[in-house]
């Protein structure tokens, strides 16, 4: 009984705390699980191998070279020094080019990282992508609906570190993986009327601009039209302070980050997939097919974006279709960038499971489809070693992907407007 009695004591003591002692416990115990799986991390994975994270280590470097070294990371001379680093000489123009391309305000984030050795920093990169990644899935899952036990919820986050965007994404250390957080956040924020959160949210994605494309003009237009003016006025006010605090270290930086955009699409083998599709494929030599199927699809997105209204249900299905339309018509999108399909893809369970019948036997289908079907596909690729093998797995995968969520997406589309007319929709 004495000891039944010193628990109750301590349980009661533990209730007496007030909320933002049980939040700095948490926070405290938060911050040592993750101090605990970088040690872990950095000692079964890394060691002290050089530039084991492919895509982090740029960061690691523009980040330590801008804060540390007082230099421009967009300077040529940097890419070169990453260059020899990587690859022990100067790149090729069929490999990458290892060079600065992002907007300087992303430094920002990494900045806390760039003092550390790499192989710890990139130990630390990589738990936080692993924890960001797990709780992106989770809250996609609510905001679209997908209604999910404990052990479900569990296989659903390690699927999706298997599906080949997401674990190639963990593998090459791509910041995407880390920023789709903000990004999931946001579109969460935009459903349940937080439209101040939303605009810091995509500001915030927007620092991989491949993310969001097309998502947020379409998110501003839309704002524009339903007097969502807080939404507006926090996406520039967010975006302005990133501009403003990274102008800080390199003033000119936005001339500075132009240039460096225009240097990489003159070397980026990411051809968009709907291009790729209709010249390989289809064997169509000329470029007009593909700008006017992009078109269309882009003028589709619009016109879901004009008739969603304040309809959470057509707003869903507007942000899944933009973003599946984005990922397959504009270029410069490769394999990595394609886990912005991770929304869509939960939008695309949820409706299978809850509208037809045995929903949830289907969908659990066609997860395992998407999870499984591009390892299948790079198994049986015949890659050559003069080609880098994410060239050859974009031009012969890229495609798939959108095209299969977007085919559930459409088929959604058409099974629901037989049950609701089309004009309701106009």
């Amino acid at each position: 009984m004495t000891g039944v009695v010193r628990i109750n004591c301590i349980a009661s003591k533990m209730d007496r705390r007030s909320p933002s002692q049980r939040t700095a416990w948490v926070v405290v115990v938060l911050v040592l699980i993750y101090v605990c799986t970088t040690v872990v991390v950095r000692r079964t994975l890394l060691a002290d191998r050089e530039a084991a994270v492919w895509d982090f280590f740029q960061l690691w470097y523009s980040a330590r070279v801008l804060f540390l070294e007082h230099r421009d990371p967009y300077d040529q001379q940097v890419a070169m020094e990453m260059q020899y680093a990587l690859y022990g000489r100067a790149a090729e123009v069929s490999e990458s080019q290892a060079a600065f391309y992002y907007p300087l305000p992303l430094l920002l984030l990494v900045a806390p990282l760039s003092v550390l050795p790499y192989s710890w920093a990139a130990a630390a990169w990589l738990t936080l992508l692993l924890a960001t990644v797990a709780v992106a899935v989770l809250v996609a899952a609510r905001d679209v609906g997908l209604r999910l036990s404990p052990p479900w919820a569990a296989a659903l986050v390690v699927a999706v570190l298997a599906w080949f965007p997401v674990a190639w994404s963990i593998t090459l250390g791509q910041v995407a993986a880390v920023l789709m957080l903000p990004l999931v956040i946001g579109l969460g924020g935009l459903l349940r009327g937080r439209y101040r959160l939303t605009g810091v949210c995509l500001a915030l994605a927007a620092l991989k601009p491949q993310l969001v494309y097309a998502l947020l003009p379409a998110v501003c237009l839309w704002a524009a039209v339903n007097g969502r003016w807080d939404l507006l006025s926090f996406t520039v006010l967010s975006g302005l302070i990133l501009t403003l605090a990274a102008g800080i270290f390199v003033p000119a930086w936005p001339i500075r980050f132009l240039d460096a955009v225009t240097r990489y699409a003159g070397v980026s083998p990411f051809a968009p997939p709907l291009q790729i599709l209709l010249r390989d494929r289809l064997g169509l030599t000329i470029d007009w097919p593909w700008i006017a199927v992009s078109a269309f699809l882009g003028l589709g997105c619009l016109w879901l974006w004009r008739s969603a209204g304040a309809d959470l249900a057509r707003i869903s299905y507007a942000v899944a279709m933009t973003l599946v339309v984005s990922t397959l018509s504009l270029p410069h999108i490769g394999m990595i960038n394609q886990l912005v399909l991770l929304w869509p893809l939960m939008f695309a369970l949820k409706e299978v499971s809850s509208t037809i019948q045995r929903g949830s036997v289907v969908a659990l289908g066609f997860a395992l489809a998407v999870v499984v079907f591009p390892w299948v596909v790079a198994a049986t690729l015949d890659v050559s070693p003069s080609v880098p093998r994410y060239v050859v797995e974009h031009q012969a995968m890229s495609m798939y992907m959108p095209l299969l969520v977007g085919g559930v997406l459409v088929w959604q589309f058409v099974a629901t407007s037989r049950r609701r007319p089309l004009k309701r929709w106009l």
